[in-house]
């Protein structure tokens, strides 16, 4: 099990499958932010009739479950029920990261 550090809130990173977790049905992912976990379905890791790349999609899934913790961690409770806006930032987040990188426009963090 791996763990990540969301805005100094360490979330377990948990993969499960629908037997596993009742939540999980209809839902590829979810956040539990009162338990400080992202919970990822795992029902169709080995489906090669799912997805053409389970892994990139796994990878979206996980952006978008880690904006949801982002949102509750800096107190934004309302925005993390706005699959909307979630699933767009975790769509973006790569192509948005790649033209920061290439600016060069984060460079006041570097240390």
């Amino acid at each position: 099990m791996q763990t990540i550090n969301i805005l100094g809130v360490e979330y377990r990173i948990i993969d499960q499958k629908e037997e596993e977790n009742k939540k999980l049905q209809d839902a590829d992912g979810l956040c539990e932010y009162y338990a400080h976990e992202i919970i990822i379905n795992t029902e169709h890791k080995d489906d090669v009739d799912c997805f053409d790349n389970i892994a990139d999609y796994y990878h979206k899934v996980l952006r978008h479950e880690a904006f949801h913790a982002i949102f509750a961690e800096m107190g934004m409770k309302d925005w993390t029920g706005d699959e909307q806006l979630v699933d767009m930032l975790a769509m973006q987040y790569p192509k948005i990261k790649a033209i920061m990188d290439k600016l060069d426009a984060m460079d006041i963090f570097k240390i």
